[in-house]
């Protein structure tokens, strides 16, 4: 099933001149953050549109996990002021992997979809390069921390642990350190859309399904503003 329906999406988009991308923005109690992060991502849409990198019908999607703050207001100031805005609100929170899971469900009509959190620890600086890698043919093109130098030593180890522990028992190892922050071609995001696991995790997958990847190297990036809201029993869940 996901083999014709992205055999049909490539027909559909060789007769467009350029794509169209949805950056899907999870969200979570971000209310500080999100008037000064979310417009550099508006802008990169609107900047890359104006070059004729994609569609001036894409979109960012912001997707608001059950915040227990103001920001789903925020996303609605954004969506008055900026045509790019869409948005979906979750009845309570669900936890990220199901924010970027609805986020890729409601962006059919794009070519490709970019996901990136809110907090400037992944910086949107590299969309273009990732847009470039795009066009080159990479139906994938994720990031991963060159070190991670920075982060907090206990994190640290669990964090390598997990990546050593996962890898010895999956036939698709992942790169350790390696980030949700990625871009997907359509072919991809059906593929992912057609597994229909109601536990999700979301890098385990794009790894499993294959088509040809790129990575893209960045330092770690303190949070310019506000706390992390992965606490210590939620990363090892």
């Amino acid at each position: 099933k996901a083999c014709v329906t992205s055999a049909r999406n490539e027909v559909i988009m060789s007769h467009r001149q350029t794509p169209v991308l949805y950056i899907v923005i999870p969200c979570y109690n971000e209310q500080e953050v999100l008037p000064i992060t979310a417009p550099l991502f508006l802008q990169k849409i609107n900047d890359l549109a104006a070059a004729g990198k994609i569609s001036p019908d894409s979109r960012g999607l912001f997707v608001n996990d059950g915040s227990k703050d103001n920001t789903l207001d925020e996303i609605k100031k954004l969506r008055k002021t900026d045509k790019t805005v869409n948005y979906l609100s979750f009845s309570r929170n669900f936890g990220k992997e199901a924010a970027m899971h609805a986020g890729l469900e409601h962006s059919k009509e794009s070519d490709a979809v970019i996901i990136i959190d809110c907090d400037l620890q992944q910086p949107p600086s590299l969309i273009p390069e990732m847009i470039k890698y795009y066009e080159e043919g990479y139906k994938i093109v994720y990031t991963k921390g060159r070190t991670r130098k920075g982060e907090p030593k206990l994190r640290t180890f669990f964090a390598n642990w997990f990546y050593k522990i996962y890898n010895r028992h999956t036939e698709m190892p992942l790169d350790n350190g390696a980030k949700d922050f990625q871009l997907l071609d359509r072919q991809v995001v059906e593929a992912f859309l057609a597994i229909k696991d109601n536990y999700r995790f979301v890098k385990g997958i794009f790894s499993w399904v294959g088509y040809p990847r790129k990575y893209i190297e960045f330092d770690f990036i303190p949070r310019i503003r506000g706390k992390s809201t992965w606490s210590f029993k939620s990363l090892l869940r």
